[in-house]
């Protein structure tokens, strides 16, 4: 599925719809660029955007997200990822400069039943008493172990879009619009307290409307072209810093920015789907050259440095294929 355009978000992504309304471009822009020009570098920085179920994307349940918006002022409680910790560090293939990938085929019967308990463990967590910067770390790490855990419940699988759980309690409409955009990311996986949540829940309903647009590095979809599956947990302590380099990683592969061959650029449908986020143009510019170095630096100040498209590869992230 090399070079695929189909939809789909970070993971089941769609296009950023071209009507939403200039004032809350310009107030996206804003932020963004603001974030582009910050140097904070420790996890003390993070801060959440003040919820406003009025700014929420388009991919958002708003009773969902008014039920999880909000953090604590002081850090009470540690988040044990013990388990899903050791999950990484045995499986994911970490490979500085290159795609990080997962050895699904090497995972025994006990590991991914410790990676089902960690699951139910956090499933239990009192998220309430959670910083802004645990919060994130946590969802961030709820996503990417249900992640996962769906891949291995289907594997082998070519991509995680083939994997098409939880339509049936979609509605017709619903199931109509699936044949687009196939995949897992609908289906209600895990329950926080009384509310059951799916992976679009946790990412645009929970992580997205605490405004960072580094939040598309810190969620893993399984994919080739997807930012990097982490070998160790999101941390409160290192969260910004953690995802500056998450950031930067990414902007300075060929799955981020590249060279077209027919002139200008060809970044990574991240930057389509979820232009929002970053701010629109001004804010995309601003973020894209905050991150980037060397090769991408120089693409970006080239003569040529408009983006003239968007790729991405929905093949699974499989250490066995690459």
């Amino acid at each position: 599925m090399t070079g695929t355009t189909s939809p789909g978000p970070d993971c089941q992504r769609q296009p950023a719809r071209r009507g939403i309304r200039l004032a809350r471009m310009a107030l996206a822009s804003a932020i963004a660029m603001g974030l582009a020009m910050g140097t904070a570098s420790s996890a003390h920085a993070f801060e959440a955007k003040p919820f406003d179920v009025t700014e929420l994307n388009d991919r958002a349940d708003a009773d969902i997200a008014r039920a999880f918006a909000g953090a604590a002022k002081e850090e009470t409680i540690a988040v044990d990822d013990a388990a899903y910790r050791q999950f990484l560090s045995a499986y994911v293939v970490d490979r500085p400069g290159a795609l990080n990938l997962v050895r699904y085929g090497d995972v025994t019967p006990a590991d991914r039943e410790a990676l089902k308990r960690q699951i139910a463990e956090w499933e239990a967590l009192e998220w309430k008493k959670l910083t802004a910067a645990q919060k994130f770390a946590f969802f961030a790490n709820l996503y990417n172990a249900v992640t996962l855990d769906v891949v291995l419940d289907h594997y082998p699988v070519d991509s995680i879009r083939d994997i098409e759980i939880g339509t049936e309690d979609r509605g017709f409409f619903a199931s109509l619009s699936s044949a687009f955009n196939r995949g897992p990311w609908s289906a209600k996986r895990v329950r926080i307290g009384e509310v059951e949540l799916s992976l679009d829940d946790i990412e645009h309903a929970i992580l997205r409307p605490m405004g960072h647009p580094r939040v598309h590095y810190a969620v893993n979809c399984a994919s080739v072209g997807c930012p990097d599956l982490r070998p160790d947990p999101w941390a409160a302590e290192t969260l910004d810093a953690d995802l500056d380099a998450a950031a930067r990683a990414y902007v300075n592969s060929e799955r981020g920015l590249r060279e077209s061959p027919g002139g200008g650029l060809l970044a990574s449908r991240i930057y389509d789907w979820f232009g929002e986020d970053f701010g629109g143009e001004a804010g995309l510019r601003a973020h894209l050259e905050r991150y980037a170095e060397g090769e991408a630096a120089a693409l970006l100040s080239g003569e040529d440095p408009e983006i003239v498209g968007y790729r991405y590869d929905w093949s699974l992230n499989d250490a066995s294929r690459q």
